[in-house]
């Protein structure tokens, strides 16, 4: 069964609408009582014209509302899926080798056995607190790191700007943030030919540009596990077993 909630005006609105019932069929009984069955007929009905009203304007409007909703947290998901599995998965083992490990991505490891309250408090700390990337390699190993990043990401240009294109995912600013830091990223190594002649502090800047992305990133996975959690159980338990954070993992079941 629907549950209908309703806002505090909608329940103002549903009583006045009643007491018209009543005035109506008030009105109808004391001027014609017996008599008169046509203005009787006509009364009858305009009696029933504000339950209509109630009907169409509040319930049948929430219900489609809430359909409309989950068929757009539908698409959301499978669009968010279909991301991750395409180039978030690849972007998040890329960084996170390189990053020294915190609290949130030693919490990351055992996601699996996060509660709803665990996914909330995450998010609020990521909200609160964006992550900050501290790299541990040299500058030669980051020359190799961004050639890398720059092949991935030069694979996947298409795919990313059919996702930015995408009006369903507009609906989330944070997700479009994160595309756009990524399409920025792309950019920015497009135009070195030749990343190993950049020195150290052009190799920063291109690092603030990859923590911009793994913020978002972490982000992004942390609430699409949470999403498909609640909605699509069996969805979370592949996350778990590709969890990029988990070196234990193995999407290979074996007990």
């Amino acid at each position: 069964m629907v549950k209908v909630k309703w806002s505090k005006w909608e329940l103002h609105f549903a009583i006045i609408l009643i007491i018209l019932v009543f005035i109506i069929y008030g009105i109808d009984t004391i001027i014609f009582g017996e008599p008169a069955e046509i203005f009787h007929y006509v009364m009858l009905h305009l009696g029933f014209i504000p339950i209509d009203i109630l009907i169409v304007a509040l319930v049948a409007e929430n219900m489609i509302e809430r359909n409309e909703k989950k068929q757009i947290q539908d698409k959301i998901d499978m669009m968010m899926g279909i991301f991750f599995n395409e180039i978030g998965y690849g972007l998040l083992s890329r960084i996170y080798k390189i990053d020294e490990s915190d609290d949130i991505v030693r919490a990351l490891k055992s996601i699996s056995t996060w509660s709803d309250d665990d996914f909330k408090k995450h998010l609020e700390e990521m909200e609160n607190k964006p992550k900050t990337l501290h790299p541990t390699i040299t500058n030669d190993e980051m020359v190799l790191f961004f050639e890398d990043l720059k092949e991935f990401l030069n694979a996947n240009r298409e795919f990313v700007l059919e996702i930015i294109s995408n009006p369903t995912l507009h609906n989330r600013d944070n997700f479009s943030q994160l595309m756009l830091s990524i399409m920025h990223l792309m950019e920015e190594l497009d135009f070195r030919d030749d990343i190993s002649k950049s020195p150290e502090t052009d190799l920063k800047h291109l690092f603030g540009d990859v923590n911009r992305i793994y913020s978002k990133l972490l982000y992004e996975w942390i609430r699409y596990l949470a999403s498909i959690k609640k909605h699509y159980p069996y969805m979370l338990n592949l996350a778990i077993r590709t969890n990029p954070f988990d070196e234990d993992a193995n999407v290979i079941l074996t007990e």
